[in-house]
């Protein structure tokens, strides 16, 4: 095993195995043609839980798994996300369709080399022309065809390849609701994209849909709630942090060769909050140290807040607003979670501070605990706030 900053799959995936186990056996079950909705906050593990049901799976020959991230959009229009999502689906199908080269060089290739290649396949006339669409088209350049079609090519393109290949098409789309962000003539489509998807996935029967999202209020407008397009077509399921004991297999199956204090261990159960990302992290800052002790984790941890923050907290926190910044700051200095207080605190009425807290709830910033209580949805975040605006002595007591 080794530590990893990326999705874990194989030896390096710990836990989830009753809900991977499911997962599994649903999807590759020919009877089921329902997928799977998983939420949870960010670097939790969702992405993890994909790619080893999606390894489990790849060993089954009648199902071709397609996972595609919205993480990898670069421009953020609906052409960009639709000829993207049709050279993942081209690249998992390649080995069932007999393509030798790599998707990647096609779609930078002349039309008559892409025309060459695909002739060689045992294709239909209209898919083979479909493909050849696909990775021909360019997104950056005006066109007179509709984005939206271009959506319709994509999702019908796996149809299509799973029916002529015999197959169940497993489509895993991570973090789903930045579809919602996608753009149409520089404004965001919002709901509209997602009904187009749903439309045409209604009549689709080799394709079984899987979605991940981080912000469940975004999430539940995408499939949770009675009015979204999805609504109950998923079976839904919710990434908590991992269990202590899971923490401590991560650092101690990776730390072999090191002697790990005891309160060490605590202290990295207790700064990780259960969130994998962390504890490898931390785990990673370790490698290396013939003893480890309390005062080693604290150097790793600021490790962390400084190589993390200034990366990923630095940017969350700068594209919110200022009043939203105010509140993020008093609730994590001063450990408030009442409006009422943060108010006070803030100089800002009450139903003021209830407003906003529903934005930065949107936004997977804070979570609602209660009537009238709130708190800040990473635990990691609220130490990079402490530590860049108020005072800052990690050591807790175990």
């Amino acid at each position: 095993m080794a530590f990893t900053l990326r999705a874990a799959k194989g030896k390096n995936f710990i836990d989830r195995k009753e809900l991977v186990d499911e997962m599994v056996k649903t999807l590759s079950d020919e009877r089921q043609l329902i997928g799977y909705v998983l939420y949870g906050q960010r670097r939790i593990g969702k992405s993890s839980i994909l790619k080893e049901v999606k390894r489990r799976l790849d060993a089954k020959e009648n199902t071709v798994v397609v996972y595609y991230s919205q993480w990898k959009k670069v421009e953020g229009t609906i052409s960009e996300f639709a000829q993207r999502l049709s050279q993942e689906i081209i690249m998992e199908y390649g080995p069932k369709l007999g393509l030798r080269y790599k998707v990647s060089g096609l779609a930078r290739s002349s039309i008559t080399h892409v025309k060459e290649v695909l002739a060689d396949l045992n294709l239909t006339v209209k898919t083979r022309a479909e493909i050849e669409f696909m990775l021909t088209f360019d997104p950056r350049k005006k066109t007179e065809i509709d984005p939206l079609t271009l959506v319709e090519n994509a999702f019908n393109l796996g149809e299509n390849m799973a029916c002529e290949t015999n197959t169940r098409c497993v489509l895993m789309l991570d973090e789903f609701p930045e579809i919602m962000k996608l753009k149409l003539n520089g404004r965001e489509v919002g709901e509209n994209i997602l009904k187009l998807i749903r439309t045409i996935h209604e009549d689709q029967e080799n394709i079984i849909l899987n979605i991940t999202g981080s912000v469940k209020s975004t999430l539940e407008t995408a499939a949770l709630s009675p009015t979204s397009p999805f609504y109950r077509q998923f079976i839904v399921k919710e990434v908590i942090p991992l269990e202590n004991r899971y923490i401590k297999k991560i650092i101690l199956d990776n730390l072999k060769d090191s002697k790990i204090a005891d309160d060490a261990i605590d202290m990295i159960c207790k700064f990780s909050a259960g969130i994998p990302f962390y504890a490898q992290f931390i785990g990673r800052e370790l490698r290396g140290k013939k003893r480890i002790d309390a005062k080693d984790v604290n150097n790793a941890v600021n490790e962390l807040l400084t190589q993390e923050g200034e990366l990923i907290f630095r940017r969350e926190y700068e594209n919110l607003s200022s009043k939203e910044r105010l509140i993020i700051v008093d609730m994590a200095i001063n450990d408030t979670s009442a409006p009422s207080e943060i108010g006070s605190n803030i100089d800002e009425d009450r139903s003021t501070v209830g407003t906003y807290m529903d934005y930065l709830e949107k936004k997977a910033v804070v979570r609602k605990d209660g009537r009238g209580k709130y708190s800040l949805e990473d635990p990691i975040f609220k130490m990079w706030i402490e530590r860049n605006f108020g005072e800052w002595d990690w050591m807790p007591q175990i």
